[in-house]
């Protein structure tokens, strides 16, 4: 069991970069952030596909590769850096922490395992515990006057939208696939991103004009490596290996980790500690996860 909780943080950590990424690249936009990210880790992709009968898996898959790509992938990083540019790290860490709790709440809403109406009265405390949590977080700022950033609140909210979508639609392709081996399948995934990265040149009027000094795009290979390396491949490796070694009710409640290494590399960065009412703020969110994953575990069998 330590292994898999040693490497759940890990995966954790690694997620979190993707969060700290748009913070160390003010000079680029969402467009920009987001090819680079996946243009490494298209061509990682490439690298693992070598020897591997990926031509016949890319003639089966290609549809629904190029669905996870989109859905899980280009579309939501792309809402993620556009919220953290726009509302910050830490607000942006909070909304997609709740991933624990929206993902299964949505498998089991769509597949109808339980009454909605039962399942939305056991989640109501953790939804007003997170609602409350994200509401505190703004409080100062609505005290001054000032309107949340809602261009920013909605990319956060459709990036979490995208994620559960591609969760649902995933877990459903595999299924319906048992033989498709998840090494091969994660890179092909990479490989359709690779594909659809010219997409992302429909935004460049909307970009910011490119940076000229060299450091800003030294910066950008930095953070392009350890997104595209760390995050997407080493992350969903490490995720892979604590899956295998911890049940899934605590592997669940340990995505929670991600949030926890936002929010530390954020005030890291910003060199301060949260004040109360982050703290406040933070605890309940996080509370509100954990309650929700608790009340979405499904009860034990009588012994």
């Amino acid at each position: 069991m330590g292994i898999g909780l040693l490497a759940s943080l890990a995966a954790g950590a690694l997620w979190a970069l993707t969060f700290i990424t748009p913070v160390l690249l003010p000079d680029f936009g969402a467009a920009a952030i987001t090819a680079s990210r996946y243009l490494v880790y298209g061509l990682l992709s490439a690298l693992l596909l070598v020897g591997r009968p990926w031509r016949a898996l890319l003639a089966q898959h290609w549809r629904g590769l190029l669905l996870m790509a989109w859905f899980g992938n280009l579309f939501c990083a792309l809402l993620m850096v556009v919220a953290v540019q726009r509302t910050g790290a830490a607000l942006t860490a909070l909304v997609l922490g709740c991933l624990p709790v929206t993902v299964p709440l949505s498998a089991v809403l769509f597949g109808h395992k339980l009454g909605r109406a039962r399942l939305l009265r056991r989640l109501a405390p953790a939804l007003l515990a997170i609602l409350g949590g994200l509401l505190l977080l703004q409080w100062p700022a609505l005290q001054r006057g000032l309107h949340p950033d809602l261009w920013g609140l909605a990319a956060a909210f459709g990036a979490l939208l995208s994620w559960n979508l591609y969760a649902l639609i995933n877990a459903r392709y595999l299924a319906q696939h048992p033989d498709l081996p998840l090494r091969d399948w994660a890179s092909l995934v990479g490989l359709g991103c690779l594909a659809l990265l010219p997409s992302l040149a429909l935004l460049l009027p909307f970009e910011p004009a490119l940076p000229s000094a060299p450091q800003a795009w030294l910066w950008l290979l930095v953070c392009a490596l350890l997104t595209g390396l760390g995050s997407a491949w080493g992350a969903n490796w490490a995720w892979n290996l604590a899956s295998s070694r911890l049940p899934m009710a605590l592997a669940g409640q340990l995505m929670v980790s991600e949030t926890l290494f936002v929010l530390l590399f954020s005030f890291l960065y910003e060199g301060r500690g949260p004040n109360a009412l982050e703290a406040a703020s933070i605890l309940l969110v996080l509370g509100g996860v954990l309650w929700g994953v608790r009340a979405l575990r499904p009860a034990q069998p009588a012994q």
